[in-house]
Parts: C-alpha cells; structure tokens; sequence
C-alpha cells in the first residue's frame, strides 16, 4: 500500500506540500517555546551586589497554596528581622553578618537631572566589595558616600551637596565619600550609602531588612556553615542561600520577571502545542478529502479497509518525520530571536543563554 501512495505522490504534491509546511511550522513553534523554557528554568540569576556575600539568608519570595496547588510568587518584598544578624554573627567562621536594607532614592544634582538609584545602610558597602577612594564613611545624618559608577551630569565630587528623594523624606545631603570595588572585584551596581540608622528610618521598615549577607573568615567551609544556619533559621520559615542561589535574593524584579516570563512561556508552549495538533489534523484531513476518489479507486480493487488506513497512516508518520527534522533547527532559531526579545525587554540578563 505504501508503494501505491508513493507512485501517487506526483499526482497531489500541493496537498502534501500543504501537510509538511504545517507540521514544520507548528513542530517549530513548540520546540522553540521548549528550549526558552527549559534554559530559562536552568538559568541563574546573576549575583552582583551581593558578590563577597558567601552566604544570604533571607525569606523566599513564593509560597505554596493549600490543596497542592502550586505556589505563587509575592510582588512585596518579604522581610527579615535585623536582629537575627547579631545571633549569625556569633557563629565561629563568621567574619560579618550585615543586615541589609534597599529602598529606592531619587539623586538630584545641581547641575540639574536626577537619576533613580536603590539606597542602602553604609554597612552593606562590603557586600559588593566597596572601598572608599575618597572622604570618609557618613558620620551624620546629612552625609551619604555615593558609588563612584553613579551617573550624572559630571562626576560626584567629596562635599557636594546633592538633593535626595525617598518616599519618606526628602532634603539636602554631603557628599562625604567616594566608593569603588576593590581592586579585583566585580562591578558594583551604582548606588547611594547613608549612615546606617539614617538608612532604617528611610526605608520606613524599622528592625525588619530586605536579607542578611554573610562574609566568612578565610578557610571556613562555608557549605557545612550554611547547613548549621539553615537549622537556626529554617524553623522561621527563612532560607540560606550560596553560590549561584544567592541571585535570587539580589533583586526581586528579577525574580518576579523570571516567573512572570515562565508563565508566558509555559502558556505559549501550550498554545503552540494546541494549534500544532489542530493545524496538522486539519492538514491531513484535508488531503484524506482530496483523495476520496484515489481511496474509493482502491477500495474497488480489492484493498481492505485497514489497508487503507495503514497507508494514511504510513503517510502521515514520513510527513511528520521529515517535518520534525526541519523543525528543530528551525526552532533553535526561532528560540535565539525569542533570546534577544527577552533580553532586550529586560526580563533576563543580557548574558542568558
């Protein structure tokens, strides 16, 4: 039979034609929709700000909802009690525990603009390796040290003033300092420093920070470290986190993007698989009703029922067979436009793969 539908080929190449482009087509979709699936769900987040900070403990932005459903994440930043940075600090192998606050700031210059820029206690300088390259940490309420990658008009200068925004205050502030990663650090992310109280009263959270970030003497093990933390902290339901987990506790825009852009992938694999299945049913439907006198031809002669269904049959699975080996380079290049959307709308960094 399947050497009959062969010597037919001849007689129908649009319809087949037809059949092959759509399961080429819709095959495409779904493995592109895959492959940004599955690297994104492989994808860390990158660890910046919190470089030198071997371990986090913070609390998990998701949480799971009763019945087995599964979890959603918070839009709010979750928040750890300060106070829990004293207790982690005591911990032998412990070279600092920092509780770390971030709130957003609007910085003014003189010279006019103004630029948005998270702000954090001075403190938390040592978490992305900041050192001062000039002036002196803030000693009052009025002064601030900037990063030195902080853009502007003209770079900051030691005893400026500048003009600074929260959501809870706004007035005048000294320059005190300048700061940049020590030599042989990471980038640091371009930010504002307040003298820590000064921090907790603008940030308008009290004793409660955004994580804890821990630094290790030299030559601890900081994996049997973090398991003793995870039985202190885990009964308040916080997690600690090392190496590449620490991302996660970086930027909560990150990780709400992260899920948001999994849900849409998740729905546009979906979508892709549905309209694969329609579209190459309908495909080959279609070329099964422009055959009716082909088929009835062969009915007459004798060919059975089964015959004629193992043909369509035999047909359909060499369609879908050539079909699928063109989809998946297709596909794969489908997924690196899908890359460079993503990454260009910001919902992954730049360096996804």
């Amino acid at each position: 039979m399947l050497r009959i539908a062969l010597g037919t080929v001849g007689a129908r190449k649009g319809g087949i034609l037809g059949a092959l482009v759509g399961v080429t087509v819709a095959v495409s979709l779904v493995v592109s929709a895959g492959i940004m699936l599955e690297s994104t769900l492989r994808a860390k987040l990158p660890v910046e700000r919190l470089r030198q900070a071997a371990i986090v403990v913070d609390r998990s932005q998701s949480f799971d909802l009763p019945g087995g459903q599964d979890g959603a994440t918070l839009p709010e930043q979750t928040r750890v009690d300060s106070r829990l940075a004293e207790r982690l600090r005591a911990l032998p192998g412990v070279e600092r525990a920092v509780a770390d606050r971030t709130f957003t700031t609007e910085v003014g210059w003189p010279g006019g603009g103004a630029v948005q820029v998270p702000g954090h206690g001075w403190s938390s300088a040592v978490l992305p390796g900041l050192a001062l390259t000039s002036g002196h940490a803030p000693r009052t309420a009025s002064e601030v040290v900037l990063d030195v990658g902080l853009a502007g008009p003209e770079p900051p200068r030691v005893g400026e003033r500048i003009r600074i925004l929260t959501a809870r205050n706004s007035g005048e502030f000294v320059v005190a300092g300048l700061a940049a990663p020590r030599s042989g650090h990471a980038s640091s992310v371009a930010a504002v420093y307040f003298r820590d109280d000064t921090a907790a009263g603008l940030s308008g959270t009290g004793k409660r920070v955004e994580l804890i970030g821990i630094t290790v003497r030299p030559g601890t093990d900081v994996r049997a470290l973090a398991k003793r933390m995870h039985t202190i902290v885990a009964p308040s339901g916080l997690r600690v986190l090392t190496g590449s987990k620490r991302g996660e506790a970086e930027s909560l825009d990150s990780v709400v993007g992260r899920d948001g852009l999994l849900s849409g992938l998740g729905v546009l694999a979906g979508l892709g698989l549905f309209v694969a299945i329609f579209v190459v049913a309908s495909a080959f439907a279609l070329s099964v009703q422009q055959r009716h006198r082909e088929i009835a031809l062969l009915r007459a002669i004798g060919a059975t029922p089964r015959q004629v269904r193992r043909m369509v049959a035999a047909e359909a699975l060499v369609t879908a067979v050539v079909g699928t080996a063109l989809s998946v380079p297709l596909g794969f290049l489908i997924a690196l436009a899908e890359q460079r959307l993503v990454t260009a709308a910001g919902l992954l960094p730049p360096d996804f793969r």
